[in-house]
């Protein structure tokens, strides 16, 4: 899952031909977006903040075992594109995650014991090139064209930082 050149949230896949399933959701800029593709066969759903985008899309390219994923680098109609932004995490899951599932466990950092979890990477090193799966499958990645000064803090948040307080009408030393 990914972008197009234009912004647009979509699905791509090549074993032998390109086939892209295009969201034509224009996924906002300068902020955290959670991005989720739930590819069921013959069709994929696309999910940004746990929200379903457009109808599912068709997907005739079922055969995805055994293939190379690549995050931030992708080949568009034979051109090269980078990713120009951050990622803080990727999940991969061997099952049909559901509509709930994916709110639920959307702001969630994972142990990596979850049931299905394939693979875990977290993005929050400080160094190295190696990405470690945070599963015990050992699905371990490589970092390519980076070194230890690209790492970058992610400063992701979940909702806004509040403190709340109790109103109390009186402090004695046995309630204090």
């Amino acid at each position: 899952i990914g972008m197009d050149v234009d912004g647009n949230f979509i699905a791509k896949s090549y074993t032998g031909s390109e086939q892209i399933a295009n969201s034509n959701y224009t996924l906002p800029t300068n902020e955290w977006v959670h991005v989720a593709g739930i590819f069921k066969g013959t069709s994929v759903d696309l999910y940004v903040n746990g929200v379903k985008v457009g109808d599912s899309l068709n997907w005739s390219n079922n055969n995805q075992n055994n293939q190379k994923i690549y995050v931030g680098y992708g080949q568009l109609n034979g051109s090269i594109h980078y990713f120009k932004g951050k990622v803080d995490e990727v999940r991969i899951w061997d099952d049909e995650r559901t509509e709930t599932e994916i709110q639920e466990n959307i702001n969630d950092t994972l142990k990596g014991e979850e049931s299905d979890l394939e693979v875990y990477y977290r993005f929050d090193h400080v160094a190295d090139t190696i990405l470690t799966d945070l599963t015990s499958n050992n699905n371990h990645g490589s970092l390519i064209n980076m070194n230890d000064d690209d790492w970058v803090s992610s400063d992701w948040t979940y909702g806004f930082p509040y403190v709340t307080t109790t109103e109390i009408s009186s402090i004695t030393a046995s309630t204090a």
